[in-house]
């Protein structure tokens, strides 16, 4: 499946979506739009990814939506995505290596060869 996905997600129905919000009298932070990153699961994503994903202009990640929206797309269906974002990656803004750590704790530089 080689799509481009440019427009995979339908404006007429993200425009829905919004009106439907504030219709319904929701705050204008009940709904967000936002980069969605896939990665093939099943695993939470470690630190170093989730920086570099964030890097990467990712708002959020998941493992199962971008595939079906391939498919459907490739069945010529219009598709909206809306996602409950159930937990928060906790990255460090700074790494910090343990030889830095080791470094900074002892006042001097090393290497182990």
């Amino acid at each position: 499946r080689f799509l481009p996905l440019s427009n995979a997600y339908c404006p007429r129905l993200r425009r829905f979506a919004f009106l439907a919000s504030h219709h319904l009298s929701f705050p204008s932070d009940a709904l967000a739009e936002g980069t969605y990153a896939w990665v093939s699961g099943p695993t939470y994503e470690t630190p170093a990814e989730g920086r570099f994903l964030r890097n990467a202009g990712a708002d959020v990640v998941g493992m199962s939506t971008v595939p079906e929206v391939v498919a459907a797309k490739e069945e010529g269906m219009n598709v909206i995505v809306l996602s409950l974002v159930t937990n928060a990656v906790v990255i460090p803004e700074k790494y910090r290596s343990i030889k830095e750590e080791v470094e900074a704790e002892v006042g001097f530089s090393f290497s182990l060869s």
